[in-house]
């Protein structure tokens, strides 16, 4: 028997990104074993330096970290094999043997953009924090989409990460306060859309009706248990696990080094009641979407949509097609794919399985409906994005 290769990790196990990004080493070392595994959790000094002299000792073939400052950067510098960088914090070239798989911001942004364009929405706004690569590039990228759409965006950045909590809630109270409503607000993360929520409760501002709220991580103990429970975009923390994995593993053999990051394409976004709501003149159009998504998984038709919503067919298409930009039948596909996604993607379960889940009757129209909106066979994506696509 083959002796097991090591890797480590220094990775936060309290967030669902944390989690997930461990959740993903385990299982490409379980695919491709043997390995052994050495996390470390807090990213402390003292944990970073225990950490280099493990490394020195164990000889992993490499660290998988997430690395939030210099000092933790610097420290890591000087280990003996590849760091994997996965927080979206740096960038190519900061430091020698560090390599990246970060999240895919630019679709990050523009995903959280569509889906409050959706909403029916006039105004916008970005919370965020300037001293984080991934905050800007999110921003960036949520402008540029609601600009191709004809829409502005005002902004507010925290820009130390030692702001005192309690000033900038009040700063960020009268931030929302002056801002024009209904307004749909992006944050950088989950933790500052928890921020809003707190800030609008004092303010006594609506969520979602004054203000449509989307976060990033997906982390279910932040979202889930908000006193308005958050919309979030999910990062696909698992596969970006798998894939910095399987990175380390391939330069263990040689292979070199990719010379930019390896971007992880989000699974989606999670929709939950910060979000929920429509802004169309007619509620008739807000009903046939809501029940749209509501339905989706379940075999119905626009004719079953129309049975719930006492409009004509073709009044239904010229509504949609103005709010969203597709009819009611690419919108039912839109919703249906974005959930086989998210199947493909995290599950093991077979096209035709997923199909009758998803509401197809089949894997052969699941199969030509997913190709002709995504570029893909289900199969080719589940393969290509498991394993991490790197995009420029």
């Amino acid at each position: 028997m083959n002796s097991p290769r090591r890797i480590a990790l220094m990775v936060g196990g309290h967030t669902t990104f944390g989690r997930g990004i461990i959740r993903g080493v385990v299982q490409y070392c379980q695919e491709h074993g043997p390995w052994d595994i050495h996390i470390e959790s807090s990213q402390t000094r003292d944990n970073l330096v225990r950490l280099g002299h493990m490394v020195a000792q164990w000889k992993p073939a490499g660290v998988v970290a997430e690395i939030w400052t210099r000092e933790q950067l610097h420290v890591m510098q000087a280990y003996s094999v590849p760091v994997v960088e996965i927080s979206g914090s740096w960038e190519s070239g900061d430091v020698a043997n560090l390599h990246l798989v970060h999240s895919d911001n630019q679709a990050v942004g523009q995903l959280a953009a569509r889906h409050l364009l959706e909403r029916g929405l006039k105004y916008f706004a970005y919370y965020g924090r300037s001293y984080l690569l991934h905050s800007q590039q999110r921003k960036a990228s949520f402008v540029a989409e609601l600009a191709k759409a004809g829409f502005g965006c005002q902004t507010r950045d925290i820009s130390r990460p030692n702001t005192i909590k309690l000033r900038e809630e009040e700063h960020l109270i009268k931030w929302l306060r002056a801002l024009n409503t209904p307004v749909g607000l992006m944050c950088y993360y989950d933790s500052a859309a928890n921020d809003v929520v707190h800030a609008c409760r004092r303010a006594a501002i609506r969520i979602p009706e004054d203000v449509a709220l989307v976060g990033v991580g997906n982390d279910d103990f932040v979202c889930d248990i908000a006193a308005v429970p958050i919309s979030s975009v999910d990062l696909s923390p698992i596969r970006t696990g798998y894939v910095a994995a399987s990175l380390i593993a391939s330069l263990g053999n040689g292979r070199k080094p990719p010379k930019k990051p390896i971007l992880i394409e989000p699974v989606g976004l999670v929709v939950r009641q910060s979000s929920d709501i429509r802004f169309t003149p007619n509620q008739y159009v807000a009903d046939a979407i809501r029940y749209i998504q509501e339905h989706a998984c379940s075999p119905i038709t626009i004719a079953d949509v129309l049975e719930h919503v006492p409009i004509s067919r073709r009044w239904m298409e010229t509504h949609f097609k103005s709010l969203l930009g597709r009819t009611p039948e690419d919108h039912l596909y839109h919703v249906r794919v974005e959930m086989a996604k998210r199947l493909l993607l995290e599950t093991d379960l077979s096209l035709e399985t997923i199909a009758l889940r998803t509401g197809f009757k089949g894997a052969p129209i699941f199969s030509t409906i997913f190709l002709r909106k995504t570029g893909h066979r289900p199969g080719a994506y589940r393969r290509e994005f498991r394993q991490g696509g790197q995009r420029a």
